[in-house]
């Protein structure tokens, strides 16, 4: 479980996060209430602890923003403030739960494991997603690339409760606590039970491997599915391809070379026979008594074991029969045909098959052979061979080699897997490195950013300092450039929790109109100080499904790019168009444009056009707002407009 807790005094904070941790809690702290609005908008606890008294803002009003935001984390005040007022001005703020200082710490965690129990049931019962997964909370619907199972009410605490908490070990008491409560007398064999359950109907939506047993500790939920893996994809895919191939090159060729060789040694048989055949029909024309040569041969060649069928005929260039041999009864009328084929060539040697009984088919091959002495034709041979056998053997040799190629693909697959794992190791290693360098640097800067913010609020507003005007303007040039970090660092948190998959989407129903209002709101003093007009088309109230806080933000990133570069004493027009696929919010600002060198590229975290050097920027906000775009299933267009300046569409599908 994961727990915020914000206290302004750092000693208690210390002791509390270390009691906590010793139950195996994972803590975040925090000494004042804006780095509690912070973190709770930028990750997904399960509850906060707030103290009343807190720099920046109280705990109350965190409490009513992360209401109005329509954060459902549970909330716990904890606070000196114990009169009934305090009490019941807490909880009316939207606190889940009240503890007035000074406390047994037991009693902190009893009241920790009663909100825990009720998260499952009254908190979170929105649609939440990672990595294309989605849950239905509310109906207890698992969603995989429009592949759909039930739930039952355990399995669908249990996923909720692994997807809320992914790449954490949650120790199997931890789960037993929330899921069925920590005073409950089930054994560990029942968790066992819906553990396996839920791995079940993971299977049937081709997600087998996602929960990981940790050994002796408990279950850790992971989909190892990144841009490594699509890449690692590719690289398996690619070797296996090449390796197929190229066995298929070497196999065919070599199968081809057998063919022919195999083919070439029948050729060679049946002229032989041919000729053999020849100079016995060359004896019987010059005995001169035909008549006395019946016309089935008994000289003729034996039946070969291997051609085991053949068929010959002599004939006079009159065409008169001298001698015969056939035992290919079946294949009467097609040597018929054959031998009254006057347009085969001499010397050629013909390839035909013939079905017999509807089911077998017969291979032969057969030849025309001319008897000539002396340039002078005296007679012609047809002889034949049936190759059924051998045909049947190439045909069988063929579909081994299929085989074997395909069992092959298994084996190929399975190195390239290995290889590719190896390979990729020093990458991902790296990656992860500096993905980790991103995150703890960002948690890091927070503290002492905001004591720099702090300590900026305290000089300005410290009368007895006498201030000249120009340490008044450095403070506020300082703390703008604060700002500005802040900013950098909240979006490279951001960026570094999307590539870890831990950047969650809570879907809730919300008036898309209501937002676009807010967003004018917001930006109409920015717009008005550079002279620069807003206008918004109003349709009617569209409603619309998604994360309102990432629309938001996606918005805001949106139009505060319009306005920075935009020229003054120009406008910026914000339309909204709706059909039956999607909702269409278009951008148009009057800026310089964006190049067509750049176009394709402007969404890549870090990069900025090269007219757009002169004004203050990191190249990260087009980056969060694709990335915040896809995550909530939307996509942003770009285009330069026919005059001047860009126009940025969000598209919002409807499916």
């Amino acid at each position: 479980m994961r727990i915020l807790f914000a206290e302004d005094d750092k000693r208690l904070s210390k002791m509390i996060d270390f009691l906590l941790k010793k139950e195996n809690y994972i803590v975040d702290c925090v000494y004042n209430g804006q780095d509690a609005i912070d973190y709770a908008n930028l990750s997904d606890y399960d509850i906060i602890i707030l103290d009343w008294m807190m720099p920046l803002k109280s705990g109350i009003e965190v409490c009513r923003y992360l209401r109005a935001k329509n954060n459902q984390t549970a909330i716990l005040m904890l606070t000196a403030r114990d009169s009934l007022e305090d009490k019941i001005d807490g909880l009316d703020s939207g606190a889940d739960d009240y503890l007035a200082k000074p406390f047994e710490f037991p009693e902190l965690l009893a009241r920790i494991r009663a909100l825990s129990r009720r998260i499952n049931k009254t908190f979170y019962n929105d649609i939440i997603e990672y990595n294309n997964l989605k849950l239905n909370c509310c109906n207890a619907i698992l969603t995989y690339k429009q592949i759909e199972v039930s739930l039952s009410p355990r399995e669908n605490q249990l996923m909720e409760l692994l997807i809320r908490n992914t790449h954490q070990i949650l120790p199997r008491e931890q789960i037993i606590d929330k899921i069925w409560g920590y005073d409950t007398n089930i054994n560990s064999n029942t968790l066992d039970v819906t553990i396996k359950s839920l791995r079940q109907k993971l299977t049937k939506l081709s997600l087998s491997d996602c929960i990981h047993t940790i050994r002796g500790i408990g279950y850790k939920f992971e989909m190892e599915y990144n841009m490594f893996t699509k890449f690692k994809e590719k690289i398996v895919k690619d070797y296996c391809y090449l390796t197929v191939l190229l066995l298929l090159f070497v196999s065919f060729s070599l199968y081809i070379v057998g063919f022919s060789i195999s083919y070439k040694s029948q050729l060679s048989h049946i002229k032989m026979l041919a000729i053999e055949e020849s100079e016995d029909l060359f004896y019987k024309i010059n005995t001169k008594d035909l008549k006395n040569f019946p016309k089935d041969d008994d000289n003729s060649p034996e039946e070969d074991n291997y051609f085991n069928k053949i068929f010959i005929y002599g004939y006079t260039k009159d065409h008169q029969l001298v001698f015969e041999h056939n035992n290919m009864e079946w294949s009467e009328k097609s040597i018929t045909k054959i031998i009254n084929d006057n347009s085969l060539s001499f010397h050629k040697v013909y390839f035909d098959f013939n079905l017999v009984d509807n089911r077998h088919l017969k291979y032969l091959i057969y030849m025309r052979y001319p008897l000539l002495e002396n340039n002078v034709f005296l007679g012609e041979v047809y002889v034949g061979i049936e190759i059924t056998h051998w045909v049947r053997e190439q045909i069988r040799i063929f579909f081994i080699l299929l085989i074997i190629i395909s069992l092959s693909l298994f084996f190929v697959r399975y190195v390239a897997y290995k290889m590719a794992n190896k390979a990729m190791q020093p990458v991902v290693q790296s990656f992860e490195q500096q993905k980790q360098f991103i995150a703890n640097a960002s948690h890091e800067l927070r503290t002492p950013l905001s004591i720099i913010m702090s300590g900026l609020t305290v000089l300005k507003t410290d009368d007895e300092n006498n201030l000249s005007k120009f340490s008044i303007d450095t403070i506020d040039d300082i703390n703008d450039e604060s700002l500005k970090m802040k900013k950098l660092i909240d979006n490279l948190l951001l960026s570094a929790r999307n590539t870890n998959n831990t950047l969650t989407v809570h879907s809730t129903k919300f008036n898309l109109n209501n937002l676009i209002n807010k967003i004018y709101t917001k930006f109409s003093l920015l717009a008005k100080n550079k002279q620069i007009t807003l206008k918004i088309s109003n349709p009617p109230d569209i409603f619309i499904t998604a994360d309102m806080s990432h629309i938001e933000q996606i918005l805001a990133i949106l139009v505060d790019n319009a306005i920075k570069y935009s020229d003054e004493n120009s406008s910026i027009f914000i339309t909204i168009t709706e059909d039956k696929q999607c909702i269409k919010i278009a951008i148009k600002d009057s800026g310089p444009g964006i190049s067509i060198e750049d176009l394709p590229h402007i969404f890549k975290p870090f990069y900025r056009a090269n007219n757009t050097r002169t004004y203050y920027g990191n190249g990260l906000g087009l980056s969060i707002a694709q990335i915040l775009a896809q995550k909530n299933h939307s996509n942003i267009l770009v285009e330069n407009n026919k005059e001047k300046g860009s126009c940025f569409t969000l598209i919002i599908s409807k499916n």
